[in-house]
């Protein structure tokens, strides 16, 4: 921050006529009693200009905004669940097997794993997994599953992507979700993408997106 100086000095000299004898005394001061005293400058700020150095903006992004509920039926209720698959769908218990490495990953990173079906059927599940964000970035994660060959969904929330596959039980979607910071991975059998859409909706809208 540029200091303005100012210094200045004024003096008004009047002319009058001197005696003979103080004349002379003058002419008698030596010429080094004479010199002026050198100014200096101020070091004091203008008033009303601050001296302390402007504040440096925090390059720190801001924390992820968003919670994990505590509860599966906080993160999808059980209504919202029937209403996108079926009124027999209901709470089934989600355990940490040796057949489901992804339940494992996602429960290192504090996440919830929550799954609804038709208790003792075939007929159909779903099942929503959420954690904070395993990679640094949005971009390194969208990296990965580019890498594994999976499809772009429409716009939605930061970014989204899906596998679909169709065998003899019928048709399969897992969905790949981010939004703020959190990944959201969405499962079910189902005949279009648009029911996973809305679940991870809600989940997001639990967890406090806006």
């Amino acid at each position: 921050m540029k200091s303005r100086v100012h210094a200045a000095r004024a003096g008004a000299i009047k002319s009058r006529a001197l005696p003979t004898v103080a004349f002379l005394a003058l002419l008698a001061i030596p010429l080094s009693g004479c010199a002026p005293e050198p100014v200096v400058p101020s070091t004091s700020p203008s008033p009303g200009v601050s001296s302390s150095p402007s504040p440096t903006p925090s390059e720190t992004p801001d924390a992820a905004s968003l919670v994990i509920p505590d509860t599966c039926d906080g993160l999808v209720s059980l209504d919202v669940v029937q209403a996108q698959f079926s009124s027999g769908f209901d709470p089934l218990p989600s355990s940490l097997t040796d057949s489901d490495p992804v339940a494992h990953d996602f429960a290192a990173r504090g996440g919830l794993m929550c799954v609804w079906g038709i208790p003792n059927s075939d007929a159909g599940f779903l099942s929503v997994y959420v954690a904070a964000r395993g990679p640094a970035t949005d971009a390194l994660q969208v990296t990965q599953w580019q890498a594994a060959g999976f499809s772009e969904c429409p716009p939605f929330l930061d970014e989204c992507y899906y596998e679909h596959t169709v065998d003899e039980i019928g048709e399969f979607w897992t969905v790949h979700i981010l939004v703020e910071g959190f990944e959201l991975r969405v499962q079910a059998t189902a005949t279009s993408l648009d029911p996973m859409l809305n679940i991870a909706r809600a989940a997001s809208t639990s967890m406090g997106y806006v």
